[in-house]
C-alpha cells in the first residue's frame, strides 16, 4: 500500500546544490526555531500542555508532535498520561526502515557520464540471507558529487561496520568496475547512519503488512491536545514532502480550535 500511495512530484526533481538543509531553512526562515532542545516528557492531562526538555519547560494550549516513529518506539519520549493505545500500535506498525547514503566526491573527469549517470550491476552469489550491494547516481545534476545507496539488513550491517567500512565497500565495488585506480580520484567520502542517530532511530517510515491503516491513527489528534505531524502521518508517502504536508495539516487542525 506504501508504494502505492507513493506521491509523485507533479514536475521534475532537482537536487539543491547547497544542499538539503539549506532549502528547508530558506523555505520556513521566518518560522522561530530552538536549537539544542530536546522533549523529554510531554504533559497533557490537565489544561493545555506542559512540555518539558532539557532547557526548561514549554507550556502551551496545544503542540504538534513531530518525532519519528523510531523515537515513539523507544519510549525515550515520555507521555503523562500516557496515550491511547492505538498510538502505540502506530509507532510499531508504521516503523523506521533504514536507507543509508554513502556520498563520494571525485575528480569531475572520472565517470563516464559528465552528469546523472546510474549505476547498477549484477551482485555476487554470497551465501547470505539479504543481498549485498549498492545502487549509484554519478557526477549528480554535473557536479563531481556520487552517491550510492544501501538499504534494508545491508545497510544495518554497513552502518554496525562503521562509516569506513561502509566506504571502503563502495570502493571496493566500483574497482571492480573501473578498476583499481578508482582510489586517486577520490576527494572525500562521507556516509550517513541514520539507524544510530538518536533523533530517528532510522531514515523513513514504512508501513508494516497490513498495518497501513495506522498512518491515518497516527495522524489523528489526542485531545484536542497533541496533534501528531511528519512524513510517517502521510497517507501518500513521501519523505520529506510527506512531512511538509503533514505539517501544514496539522497546523490547521490546531488553528481550528484555538
Amino acid at each position: 500500500m506504501d508504494w502505492w500511495n507513493y506521491l509523485e512530484p507533479e514536475t521534475n526533481s532537482w537536487f539543491c546544490t547547497e544542499g538539503y538543509g539549506a532549502l528547508v531553512k530558506h523555505r520556513w526562515k521566518n518560522v522561530p526555531v530552538q536549537f539544542n532542545t530536546r522533549a523529554q516528557i510531554i504533559k497533557w492531562g490537565g489544561k493545555g500542555v506542559q512540555i518539558e526538555t532539557n532547557n526548561g519547560t514549554i507550556s502551551s494550549q496545544t503542540c504538534i508532535l513531530t518525532v519519528s516513529t523510531g523515537v515513539l518506539s523507544s519510549g525515550k519520549l515520555k507521555f503523562i498520561p500516557t496515550l491511547p493505545m492505538e498510538k502505540y500500535d502506530s509507532f510499531s506498525g508504521i516503523s523506521m526502515g533504514i536507507y543509508n547514503h554513502i556520498a563520494l566526491q571525485f575528480k569531475k573527469d572520472f565517470f563516464p557520464h559528465k552528469t546523472d549517470g546510474y549505476i547498477y550491476y549484477k551482485l555476487n552469489n554470497q551465501k547470505t540471507s539479504f543481498p549485498r550491494g549498492v545502487a549509484g547516481l554519478t557526477n549528480s545534476s554535473g557536479s563531481n558529487l556520487s552517491y550510492f545507496d544501501a538499504g534494508g539488513e545491508f545497510a544495518r550491517e554497513l552502518e554496525k561496520a562503521g562509516e569506513e567500512a561502509s566506504i571502503d565497500f563502495v570502493l571496493g565495488e566500483l574497482k571492480s568496475i573501473f578498476g583499481s585506480k578508482v582510489d586517486k580520484h577520490l576527494i572525500k567520502a562521507h556516509a550517513t547512519s541514520w539507524a544510530s542517530n538518536p533523533f530517528t532511530l532510522g531514515s523513513y517510515a514504512s508501513a508494516e503488512p497490513g498495518s497501513f491503516h495506522l498512518r491515518k491513527v497516527l495522524s489523528q489528534s489526542v485531545g484536542d491536545r497533541i496533534f501528531t505531524a511528519g512524513e510517517a502521518t502521510a497517507e501518500e508517502w513521501a519523505t520529506v514532502a510527506g512531512a511538509t504536508r503533514s505539517g501544514l495539516r496539522a497546523a490547521k487542525e490546531v488553528i481550528k480550535i484555538l
